[in-house]
């Protein structure tokens, strides 16, 4: 129809006389015109070739006023932008939370059951524990109710935001005092949009994830800003290490092997910059993720009367410092470890990943300053992970640390994607003796890598960082 519209047009005036001369309906005037598509006899005239409307259209003559404009074509599909390539990666996905977070959404009860491991929030672990302390972990867990959201967000929805609140005086709803936690879309000073982790409570929960697993080989990378997470204050004093009084407690899942008494919360205060899990990442206790990270960058300001557990290396060697440690670690897989903390790690400082992690079993690769922007990156390649914090740091100044280490041949905890590739000789039980049976590493298991950033933790951490133009690149 576009065709026939455009050639009627093409004709115009003088070209319908024609056809109406040659049709014998001029100058003798008593004539009528052949019908359309009617074939004029050979010498009725000179005829001009044209196409013309079916006999049941209802577009008017051109020359008619009333005549709708004429529709112009179809304008060309434009091509597709060809995607980013670079070093053999290809950029899948980059958020730079521009668009805002959905609607605010309802919290939903969290009522446990059937726990997947034993670090759940109820987990066996943590009733075989307590009674064999003599108490029921049941009466501990029951004071309280759990809340949790979970909204896709970004292209595709391929991120995946992930919080937790605390209903603590189990009256069915999050009091203004209990909140629970948040990520807010905060514009800076320069228009830049940022997602804004915003903890005021130490029982908030609140990271983002890949909503689905990686792929085997990938490259995430984002950008990080720490405002306040605890460690010395600006005037380079202790205080409550961040947190609201300093009298937080890690209840009910933070005891110790004598006593079902909290430990205590406030000293212990960070954030992740960026981590690989082996199992799809939530808010949930902190016990639960250390028998869960295979590689991590963090930080954990952390202060006691015996001194800090932390060391960080600097230009002058090793010191005992419990502020802003930037921790690259790779957990160990040759070793368990133990029941509350996991494995213990292959630490990066001084240029390389190490076995050696100092008198304490950590060493920090520097500290990082409140207010300044590191570039975070996690890859997985064919045989190694690869960690990288870009940055002005405390003690190093303006660099880069960057360090890879090969999988397989270390290990890294639970590295194995596929049944495949799982390693035959790191199976072991080690909660036998609580009555567990758990099986750290079977020969015909598999562990997906899913990242996570933000505070995962629901027994720790208060405080805001923000996070920006998060990207993840795949090979082709």
């Amino acid at each position: 129809m576009f065709q026939s519209r455009r050639d009627i047009r093409a004709i115009g005036a003088i070209g319908f006389l024609a056809i109406w001369l040659s049709a014998g309906c001029g100058g003798g005037g008593g004539g009528s015109s052949s019908p359309s598509g009617t074939i004029l006899p050979p010498g009725a005239g000179s005829v001009i070739s044209v196409e013309v409307p079916p006999a049941d259209a209802q577009t008017p003559p051109p020359s008619d006023p009333s005549a709708p404009p004429s529709s112009p074509p179809p304008a060309p599909t434009p091509a597709p932008s060809p995607p980013t390539v670079v070093d053999g990666w290809v950029l899948k996905h980059k958020e730079t939370f521009d668009q805002p977070l959905p609607a605010p959404l309802s919290w939903e009860r969290d009522f446990y059951g059937q726990p997947e491991d034993p670090w759940d929030e109820d987990g066996l672990f943590f009733f075989k524990k307590a009674q064999s302390l003599g108490k029921n972990f049941a009466d501990a867990l029951g004071k309280f109710l759990s809340f949790r959201k979970s909204y896709a967000y970004g292209e595709g929805g391929w991120l995946t935001v992930e919080l937790y609140g605390r209903d603590a005086d189990a009256d069915g709803t999050l009091s203004a005092q209990e909140h629970g936690g948040e990520f807010l879309i905060s514009t800076l000073g320069d228009g830049n949009h940022v997602l804004q982790l915003n903890d005021p409570v130490h029982y908030d929960g609140a990271e983002v994830r890949s909503t689905e697993p990686l792929p085997s080989e990938y490259r995430i990378r984002l950008k990080v800003t720490p405002v306040s997470a605890g460690g010395r204050d600006e005037d380079g004093v202790w205080r409550t290490n961040g947190y609201s009084d300093g009298t937080e407690t890690a209840d009910p899942w933070r005891f110790t092997n004598q006593s079902t008494a909290p430990m205590p919360a406030w000293r212990e205060n960070g954030f992740y910059f960026l981590t690989i899990l082996d199992t799809r990442p939530m808010p949930h206790n902190n016990v639960w993720i250390h028998h869960h990270r295979k590689v991590v960058i963090d930080s954990d300001n952390n202060l006691y009367p015996e001194g800090p557990w932390s060391t960080i290396w600097t230009p002058q060697g090793r010191i005992s410092e419990g502020s802003h440690p930037v921790s690259m670690l790779a957990l160990d897989g040759n070793r368990f470890g133990s029941v509350w903390t996991g494995n213990p790690f292959y630490c990066f400082y001084n240029g390389a990943f190490r076995s050696d992690c100092g008198p304490t079993g950590h060493t920090a690769a520097d500290a990082y300053i409140n207010g300044e922007t590191y570039t975070v990156t996690i890859e997985r390649n064919a045989t190694h992970y690869l960690l990288e914090v870009s940055g002005r740091f405390r003690y190093g100044g303006q660099t880069t640390y960057r360090g890879a280490i090969d999988f397989r041949k270390t290990p890294i905890w639970h590295y194995n994607n596929t049944p495949q590739d799982a390693p035959r000789d790191k199976d072991s039980q080690p909660m036998k003796d609580l009555g567990i049976d758990w099986h750290a590493w079977p020969v015909d298991s598999a562990y997906p890598d899913y990242f996570m950033f933000g505070d995962p933790h629901i027994t720790h951490y208060e405080g805001t960082v923000l996070y920006d133009d998060v990207e993840l690149w795949v090979r082709p």
